[in-house]
């Protein structure tokens, strides 16, 4: 969803709930999905999250909010719910405020909480998965999957997409099916974007909405796409990092995610200004993982 529609649908939101409540916008975030923004409510701050209603979106966040709750059980700070209703055609979300600032780079202790939080990700499954992690990843690289911005017929109009795309669908054919899992949470989007910080300790996660089940190695894959595309480690954090994820994925599950994610960034970048330097980033990810010289 565009910014600007998420910011009409956030505004609409707070004009309709001040009707009979205390609430008043005070401003957009800076990082988050939805229009995520400061409000007070009764004078309280309050985080909210608005966009228009589908039956598709509802049953998304349906997921997510169980996988969130399962997660905050497991001791992963991740703020509170407090309210979700449908207004004026949108669906909103208000979230307690948690203090911390995103962490604009990645140091070590940073780097090992951030794998510590993954980790209670395993086997937190709230429900078996009925598909095959095959079956699952071969459909959103076929068909897409519009929550995780991933659109294969984009990929497929463009010469740097279309062997993305290939490559990636090679490495889900040469990848050992026992090696992947779908006994898992998935965030979906877990970088330091999502993270509130404070005084050097990961104060929140945020961002649940598009949770899903599945395998950890997707938000390794995309915390590892989102510090090297943004440069916020430094060699020897982002080292350890790669070298901690080797320890945990089969090499070839480890290369299918990186290709996965690589689609992901791929459908947005493409035909944008970010264009060249996402195809950069990709060929330098995935190099680097095929040389696997962070990785020994």
């Amino acid at each position: 969803m565009r910014l600007a529609d998420a910011m009409t649908a956030v505004t609409e939101v707070i004009e309709q709930l001040s009707g009979d409540r205390p609430i008043e916008l005070v401003r957009r975030f800076d990082h988050g999905a939805w229009g995520t923004s400061l409000a007070l409510l009764s004078g309280e701050p309050v985080v909210v999250k608005a966009w228009p209603t589908s039956p598709i979106r509802e049953r998304t966040l349906d997921r997510g909010i169980r996988c969130a709750a399962v997660m905050a059980a497991r001791q992963v700070p991740i703020p509170r719910l407090l309210e979700r209703g449908i207004v004026a055609d949108h669906s909103y979300l208000i979230y307690e405020f948690v203090e911390g600032e995103w962490p604009p780079s990645i140091d070590l202790g940073l780097a090992r909480q951030m794998l510590t939080l993954i980790d209670r990700q395993r086997d937190a499954a709230p429900g078996p998965e009925p598909r095959s992690a095959p079956a699952l990843l071969a459909t959103m690289l076929t068909d897409g999957d519009a929550t995780l911005d991933i659109a294969p017929a984009r990929l497929r109009e463009h010469p740097a997409g279309r062997t993305i795309l290939t490559t990636t669908l090679a490495a889900l054919e040469a990848c050992d099916p026992r090696n992947l899992r779908t006994t898992d949470i998935v965030h979906g989007d877990f970088a330091p974007e999502n993270l509130l910080v404070r005084d050097g300790e990961i104060t929140a996660v945020v961002d649940w909405e598009q949770a899903r089940v599945g395998d950890v190695g997707f938000d390794l894959a995309g915390m590892i796409y989102d510090i090297e595309i943004g440069d916020k480690a430094d060699p020897d954090v982002l080292g350890g990092l790669y070298r901690a994820i080797h320890e945990q994925l089969p090499r070839d599950a480890w290369r299918l995610y990186l290709g996965i994610y690589a689609v992901r960034y791929a459908s947005w970048a493409l035909g944008t200004e970010m264009e060249a330097d996402v195809l950069r980033a990709i060929d330098k990810i995935i190099r680097r993982n095929d040389e696997g010289p962070r990785l020994q």
